[in-house]
């Protein structure tokens, strides 16, 4: 809701912060890239993202879904977070990560950035 989060980036402004939104398709790469180089140039740094961006589809039972919709649940929902979290990475490598793993896991597994999305989606457990 572009009202709704220019409001509250302004309501932060107001408090002191330094706040700004972005409306960004998490399933077109390159928006998320623009999002994230955005951040950088006003802000100077990436210090911490959130990942929820979601959308539910066509609002019936499974079997009645269309493709496209099917599809563009998994562009928003699960190829959003892995778009976002390049960019963001990326930026962040300069100062610090902090990766969260899937609840079976203590720690992130070696070269498992595949495989963690695959067993725990991006819903934890």
């Amino acid at each position: 809701d572009t009202v709704l989060g220019a409001a509250r980036a302004a309501d932060l402004q107001a408090r002191g912060a330094r706040a700004a939104y972005f409306e960004c398709d998490v399933g077109d790469p390159s928006a998320c890239e623009g999002a994230v180089a955005e951040t950088l140039r006003r802000f100077g740094r990436l210090g911490a993202a959130f990942n929820n961006a979601g959308f539910p589809g066509d609002m019936k039972s499974f079997h009645e879904q269309s493709r496209d919709s099917w599809d563009r649940v998994i562009a928003i929902t699960l190829s959003g977070v892995f778009h976002c979290m390049r960019a963001e990475i990326a930026a962040m490598l300069a100062r610090w990560l902090i990766e969260c793993g899937g609840s079976g896991t203590p720690k992130p597994w070696r070269l498992s950035s595949t495989w963690s999305p695959r067993r725990r989606k991006v819903t934890g457990p």
